[in-house]
């Protein structure tokens, strides 16, 4: 099992891709979050779209690593999958990763 946090600065487009592409994997994804360092609230259209991940806003704007901490603090999975809303990840990608921790 794994957790993947996508960290996003106002990208709800990439975001939404990237989400889609890790859903598609044939791993066993335990939780997804996006957290979004920008002030806008269009992220709540991830969920209205079927996602179904947790959008965690941070407007402050932490930073890369600031925001990839809240988020893996979600985390419940002994791997965490950290990203920028710009990856596309392939259907065996996350299998092949996990193969390898």
């Amino acid at each position: 099992m794994i957790d993947v946090v996508v960290v996003t600065h106002g990208q709800v487009a990439l975001t939404r891709r990237a989400v889609r592409s890790v859903k598609s994997c044939e791993a066993g994804i335990a939780s997804i979050t996006v957290v979004n360092t920008a002030s806008n609230k269009n992220f709540e259209l991830l969920n209205d779209s079927g996602l179904s991940v947790t959008v965690i806003d941070q407007p402050g704007n932490p930073g890369y690593g600031g925001a990839a901490n809240v988020g893996v603090g979600r985390g419940v999975a002994p791997f965490i999958l950290v990203a920028n809303a710009d990856i596309w990840a392939h259907k065996s990608s996350l299998n092949n990763l996990l193969g390898v921790l």
